[in-house]
């Protein structure tokens, strides 16, 4: 079931209302750097379409989804000079999802 937020942060970024340091994009989804960047170089890769969370994107898409973060990751890590990184998701406010739309964490190291 597909749930449209318009009006999250990430919606606005995609439609370039708010600028955004773009680290990759296609058709699909958006990577940016996370405007805290408590961790250095702390990416958020982005679902473009309106989804909240893997609750609500279709099986088929969430395999779509893993497989461009992980290769943007791993060419992130080495083109960076990392050794390894770490990927995270909340799915949900008791998971401590923030932003209602569908987006993965990316922490090199």
């Amino acid at each position: 079931m597909k749930k449209k937020n318009n009006d999250s942060i990430f919606s606005k970024i995609i439609r370039r209302e708010v600028p955004s340091r773009i680290a990759y994009e296609d058709k699909n989804v958006i990577v940016i750097w996370d405007i805290d960047q408590t961790h250095k170089d702390h990416l958020l890769s982005i679902w473009k379409e309106e989804y909240v969370n893997l609750f609500d994107l279709p099986a088929h898409k969430i395999k779509k989804y893993f497989k461009i973060t992980a290769k943007f990751a791993k060419k992130f890590i080495k083109n960076n000079g990392y050794k390894a990184f770490k990927i995270l998701m909340n799915n949900g406010v008791e998971a401590n999802q923030v932003v209602m739309h569908c987006h993965i964490h990316i922490f090199p190291f």
